[in-house]
């Protein structure tokens, strides 16, 4: 079959009158800024171009259908670069044009005016199902975007869990993470005993709430958390959250060690249960499981700092512990040397297990004896040291209450005292020699008793017997 050629005949004029504007549109199209437009700009050069289509026809005078495809070109450029429902409000437009081209021109028939609405109505439908596809892919991609920043932030979360040095810390720090990063109303972090008795509780958003342990977990909620899973429930599944504004639901994930759980990680968020994201739920089982590994670092190297600072026998600290403490002096402190008195005949006469026996009584007494904020220690041997924060003159008064319960205890032998006051400009180490100093002091003197070393030369004061 042949084909015919199409014949096209317009004047110069005609083409130079449109072919100006079309390459200046070209040009702002090109060149213009969009990006720091509103994107609704865009769409004038749409309106310009159903103008262009419809000059071209009726300046050079040209069968109107050739302009018909050039319809859903634009229909299709309109749908891939702005929102859904944009080609649809842009149909009056396109057919308006359409009208001006079969009243201004050399007039459409019935076939052509039916090809021209088709083709409209065609481009309309594949700019709209191309809208919505780069919609769904705009949606997709700022999603990824939010969840790779939320990963980052999670990295940030374990990266400054591990950093802590006390459970507090990491307490504190997963209660916030997982509040700002889930972004909940209030996050509640609680841990817990075999009994489910809360052993510790840190909370962000939450006023009044750090440090009470009347937080509680349902044993259901409990059950599903013990077993690995991440619960949604209600508010009202546990009481105390009915009171955070805007919680429409609770996400909890378990606190996980290596073994098992031992705490829970709480959000409340502002969405129902049905509407929190498979990703929350998994960001929350990860915050959950680091802060348990976090948490059982922690301890685990606290547990090895305060093994290495304890002595095994006595259960008070070790010598390297009492040169920690030595190192912390303040002027005021008191520097307490104790020894007890014939400690190698006890040993000889009743053998080590009595020794050791009457060492652990000694430790136990002091430990009892001595104010919070004080610290004992055994220094070797049967030598303790104990540091007295801020006793100043106050020393006689020590010694003596130390001394007189000691021998309300009947024990197999007595002991006796040395102690110095730590002064401005001295030396720990020397603090130290002067309560060592007045402790011989003590014992030569007849022991059983108490020596003071003031800040120049010694004077004895002697406990009084009871």
């Amino acid at each position: 079959m042949a084909v015919l050629p199409v014949e096209l005949s317009f004047s110069r004029s005609a083409l130079a009158v449109i072919s100006g504007p079309v390459f200046g549109a070209a040009a702002v199209g090109w060149f213009a800024p969009w990006d720091r437009w509103p994107r609704w700009t865009s769409l004038t050069l749409a309106i310009f171009a159903c103008v262009v289509i419809t000059g071209g026809a009726v300046l050079l005078d040209i069968n109107p259908s050739i302009g018909f495809p050039f319809y859903v070109l634009v229909c299709v450029w309109v749908g891939v670069g702005h929102s859904v429902h944009t080609a649809s409000a842009l149909l009056p437009f396109i057919g308006l044009s359409l009208f001006a081209t079969h009243m201004l021109g050399s007039g459409l028939d019935s076939s052509q005016v039916t090809v021209g609405v088709f083709m409209v109505v065609i481009g309309v439908v594949v700019a709209e199902t191309l809208a919505r596809i780069m919609a769904n892919v705009d949606r997709e991609q700022r999603r990824e975007a939010s969840r790779l920043r939320e990963l980052e932030v999670v990295i940030d979360a374990i990266e400054d869990m591990a950093s802590q040095v006390s459970p507090d810390g990491v307490g504190s720090h997963v209660a916030w993470f997982s509040g700002e990063l889930m972004g909940g109303l209030g996050s509640l972090v609680l841990l817990l005993d075999l009994e489910l008795e809360v052993t510790g509780c840190y909370a962000w958003g939450l006023p009044a709430v750090n440090g009470e342990k009347t937080r509680k977990v349902p044993p259901e909620i409990w059950q599903s958390i013990r077993d690995g899973e991440v619960v949604v429930t209600s508010p009202a599944d546990a009481g105390y959250w009915v009171d955070v504004d805007g919680a429409r639901s609770v996400l909890w994930a378990p606190v996980r060690g290596v073994e098992q759980p031992f705490g829970v990680v709480a959000i409340a968020l502002a969405d129902v249960p049905e509407q929190v994201r498979p990703f929350r739920r998994a960001v929350g089982r990860v915050l959950g499981a680091q802060g348990g590994l976090a948490f059982e670092r922690v301890r685990s190297k606290l547990s090895l700092l305060d093994q290495s600072l304890r002595d095994e026998l006595t259960g008070v600290g070790n010598r390297r512990h009492a040169m920690a403490l030595l190192a912390g002096l303040s002027p005021g402190d008191g520097v307490m040397m104790i020894d007890l008195d014939h400690f190698k005949q006890v040993n000889d006469s009743f053998g080590h297990e009595t020794g050791d026996a009457l060492l652990r009584e000694l430790g136990g007494y002091l430990s009892a004896s001595l104010r919070d904020r004080d610290a004992v220690a055994r220094f070797g041997g049967d030598e303790f040291v104990a540091l007295l924060r801020g006793v100043g003159d106050k020393v006689d008064e020590v010694v003596v209450r130390l001394l007189d319960g000691w021998r309300a205890l009947n024990p197999a032998t007595s002991l006796s005292i040395g102690l110095a006051l730590h002064e401005a400009g001295v030396s720990p180490h020397v603090t130290l020699q002067r309560a060592d100093e007045a402790l011989y002091e003590a014992k030569g003197r007849g022991r059983e008793q108490g020596v003071v070393f003031p800040g120049r030369g010694v004077s004895l004061r002697l406990a009084e017997s009871a």
